[in-house]
């Protein structure tokens, strides 16, 4: 198992924290001071203009594609996503950008489906019910596991958690996204000739979101570097932060263990800890950077640019810094290897 976060890993299977490298490569670059104190008004104030300063505004020149309207539309644990634009990356001003060198390049983005999304994280009971099995527990991970029926799942490779979006598919009558073989824990999947590449987002099953339809359902419509406002900048990009406390389990608040879903402030959406808990699957193949050209319905490329075959993860864990839980930080896993307890993922489908 192997995981390109800033962690350090000693043997297959075995993820260590990554504390120390995160305090040293980020938090010592990102640590302005404390220059408006710690008055908790002057706090609140900061986080709530920032917050309106990236709502209510047009993501997009006069004439183009707009960002629509943010409502909440959800219903039996799916939450409808519009089609629209936005401006995908972050600025070069945000706060503890691309720490680890994975870039955050800005550029426009236009995504021609609406679609639906899980508002949690697939958890444990839903996995087992739908599956059938349930995956062992990671004997390298050196936190204590959340073993709870509402738990997210976890230890899955990517292949595995396609196989369940698959038989999501299955259950409500719809083509699948995914080509599978084997069953249970032997299970391997790739993405289906047949939606390959843009296709993926013709596909009228269920399937892993896209690396863009991740970061537009993460943003609701906001341009700051949390759904909820900024990273508070006199705290650095290490440490408690309070918007963080507010959205996410991360290492500040989560004795370093995974939560049960859906405990935490959800976004514009309605969606549930998209920032910390897990990480969660992408459908993209990972490079490094993804440009200035405008794009629409992008869809990663077309085969892995490595020997390793790793895919884009999102959405920071429930030991990372706050650093981590923004809605542009980028990462990666090796796509057959079995990942962590901080590593699931939740089903996208397009929607006509």
């Amino acid at each position: 198992m192997r995981l390109l976060l800033p962690a350090v890993v000693d043997a297959p299977g075995r993820l260590l924290p990554f504390l120390a490298a995160l305090a040293t490569t980020a938090g010592l670059a990102c640590d302005p001071g404390r220059a408006l104190g710690t008055d908790s008004r002057v706090l609140d104030a900061v986080a709530s203009d920032a917050r309106e300063e990236g709502k209510g505004r047009p993501d997009g020149p006069p004439g183009a594609c707009q960002h629509p309207a943010v409502t909440k539309s959800c219903a039996g644990g799916w939450c409808r996503v519009p089609a629209g634009c936005f401006t995908m990356g972050s600025p070069a001003s945000e706060r503890c950008r691309e720490p680890y060198g994975k870039k955050e390049t800005e550029h426009r983005v236009t995504l021609t489906h609406s679609f639906e999304m899980a508002a949690t994280e697939t958890t444990r009971a839903q996995f087992q019910a739908l599956m059938g099995y349930l995956p062992g527990p990671d004997p390298g991970w050196p936190h204590p596991p959340c073993t709870l029926p509402a738990c997210p799942v976890g230890v899955l490779t990517w292949q595995r958690a396609a196989a369940y979006c698959n038989a999501l598919s299955a259950k409500k009558g719809l083509e699948p996204c995914y080509t599978c073989t084997g069953a249970g824990p032997s299970t391997a999947c790739g993405v289906s000739s047949k939606f390959g590449g843009s296709e993926i987002y013709n596909c009228p099953g269920y399937r892993f979101p896209t690396e863009a339809e991740w970061e537009y359902a993460y943003r609701a419509g906001t341009r700051t570097a949390l759904y909820n406002g900024p990273l508070l900048p006199q705290l650095g990009c290490h440490g408690p932060d309070t918007n963080a406390d507010k959205i996410a389990w991360y290492e500040e608040n989560s004795s370093m263990q995974v939560h049960p879903v859906g405990q935490k402030q959800p976004n514009d959406w309605g969606l549930h800890d998209m920032a910390g808990n897990v990480f969660e699957y992408c459908n993209d193949w990972f490079q490094n950077d993804l440009g200035v050209a405008p794009s629409v319905d992008p869809a990663g490329p077309s085969s892995p640019q490595d020997p390793d075959g790793r895919i884009v993860i999102r959405g920071g864990t429930a030991i990372s810094s706050a650093a981590l839980l923004r809605a542009a930080i980028r990462d990666d896993y090796t796509s057959d290897a079995s990942a962590g307890e901080h590593v699931g993922f939740r089903c996208t489908r397009s929607l006509p």
